[in-house]
């Protein structure tokens, strides 16, 4: 039995399963992606049954959003993939790696943007012969979520929504400005990856 799960730092929602009917359905989901990524793993360095690997390299490459709705191409600055049920080393030897390179559109200016981790066993499967690959990257289209977040706050703001019980608890206008700013130079350092 083989399983995938991808997670991005974009936190883009395609990897929650089609039929999350509710958030608290939602944050178990990513919760579960999380641990996944994070449970202790054999051999931090890597270690030298092929099209398994390979197909669930190309599972998660599927909600991956490769054009901006401007039609920018996006690009990973950084990819993390954790092999777990790796035994016989066979993740090294697939393209994996090349597929995920190549679908997560790397920058060219990170000399070594994608790093893998091993563990023979897999921990978090349902059979002791299952694989897990778990993918983290730093990806450009956190740029367009981080626009349906920042732009409904500034028309907030500028309605001084809710301000005034924010105010009580000793929170600013200047704050949330600050706050904002920050948010739209993220944005623009992405969208000139």
């Amino acid at each position: 039995m083989s399983t995938s799960s991808s997670l991005s730092l974009s936190l883009s929602l395609s990897v929650v399963p089609p039929a999350a009917e509710s958030l608290s359905v939602m944050n178990t989901h990513i919760a579960s992606c999380m641990a996944r990524l994070l449970l202790p793993v054999h051999s931090l360095t890597t270690v030298s049954e092929k099209t398994r690997w390979e197909s669930l390299a190309s599972c998660t490459l599927q909600p991956v959003p490769q054009l901006s709705p401007t039609g920018k191409s996006y690009r990973s600055l950084a990819v993390l993939a954790v092999a777990r049920g790796n035994k016989g080393g066979y993740f090294l030897m697939s393209n994996a790696l090349q597929k995920f390179k190549k679908g997560q559109r790397c920058v060219s200016w990170n000399p070594f943007p994608l790093d893998h981790w091993t563990d023979p066993l897999n921990k978090v499967g349902d059979a002791p012969s299952s694989r897990l690959l778990s993918v983290c990257s730093n990806h450009s289209s956190v740029s367009c979520l981080f626009g349906h977040v920042v732009q409904p706050a500034v028309e907030m703001l500028q309605a001084r929504a809710y301000l005034h019980w924010y105010q009580h608890y000793g929170v600013e206008e200047q704050d949330f400005q600050q706050a904002l700013d920050a948010c739209s130079a993220v944005m623009q350092e992405y969208d000139t990856q």
